[in-house]
């Protein structure tokens, strides 16, 4: 069964092939804010580097660390950082004034985005748990948040990205919280027409998460130029 859920391009002047999964995973959302997800892998001839990308958006900064602590089962602690020469880094920008994030209830809206090199094993780990915490790392502060959901996530990128045969049947699932191509190229054209028709204001709010999010194509492609730097 064909893989509905990653977008795969090519880069002919390069000969790099990038694998991305479409839509970005919601794992944490209150009123003030969310943190999400998503995972990409470039590759040419002959090696590959992969990346978990991350996004938070929020009233106030969070002042995020480019590190993240992964939980498997209860009892195994996987720490992603920039050690061993992997890749780590985050970004801000400040993405709507007040005026405009009002529309959202908020006062501000601020961005923090980045991502961290990540091994194949790591990630079969993440597919094989059977749970899943992830710990948030701020300067100041941290947040652990229930990521069992991206057990899934992972199970579908991995069949995508590395073996068609590994975690097939996933693929006839359906998920309420993992969009396919089609469903986010969908919300990409809504997000697009309903900027237009506000005369090119901000359109990122808390409750536009998956067309806000590839909106900011910086969150994803950042990591993707600095992935194939190191091809």
């Amino acid at each position: 069964m064909a893989n509905k859920y990653i977008r795969v391009e090519y880069d002919k002047f390069k000969e790099l092939t990038s694998s991305t999964m479409a839509s970005w995973l919601l794992l944490f959302e209150d009123k003030k804010s969310h943190y999400s997800v998503n995972l990409t892998k470039a590759e040419d001839a002959t090696s590959y580097t992969m990346g978990l990308n991350f996004s938070y958006l929020g009233e106030s900064w969070f002042s995020l660390e480019p590190e993240l602590i992964i939980n498997i089962n209860g009892v195994e602690n996987i720490v992603l950082n920039g050690d061993h020469g992997r890749i780590a880094k985050v970004e801000k920008e400040q993405l709507c004034d007040a005026e405009v994030a009002l529309g959202a209830g908020l006062t501000q809206i601020y961005g923090e985005h980045g991502g961290i090199e990540i091994t194949r094993e790591t990630l079969k780990k993440i597919c094989d748990a059977k749970t899943l915490d992830i710990r948030v790392i701020g300067t100041k502060q941290h947040m652990d948040l229930n990521a069992n959901r991206l057990i899934k996530y992972a199970q579908i990128f991995y069949n995508g990205a590395f073996d068609e045969d590994a975690y097939k049947e996933v693929l006839n699932e359906r998920f309420d919280y993992i969009l396919t191509t089609d469903e986010v190229e969908m919300q990409e054209k809504k997000a697009s027409s309903d900027k237009e028709s506000s005369g090119g204001g901000c359109i990122v709010t808390l409750l536009m998460i998956s067309s806000a999010l590839s909106s900011l194509a910086a969150c994803l492609f950042f990591i993707i130029d600095s992935l194939k730097s190191l091809l």
